[in-house]
């Protein structure tokens, strides 16, 4: 995802089936990770490790 500083977030997909109440049914749950990057290419996977996630189980 792409900010308003041109810099950019990466996530994992943790559920393409999320319920997130009646009315959002197959609602898609990402997990956002902290860093941001200045590039669009992925980083390496170690960066977007459970640890550098905003929100996670």
């Amino acid at each position: 995802m792409q900010l308003p500083d041109e810099r950019f977030l990466f996530g994992r997909v943790v559920s393409t089936e999320a319920m997130a109440g009646p009315s959002m049914p197959g609602a898609i749950l990402i997990y956002v990770c902290r860093p941001r990057f200045d590039s669009m290419t992925a980083p390496d996977r170690s960066e977007l490790s459970r640890r550098s996630c905003s929100y996670r189980p």
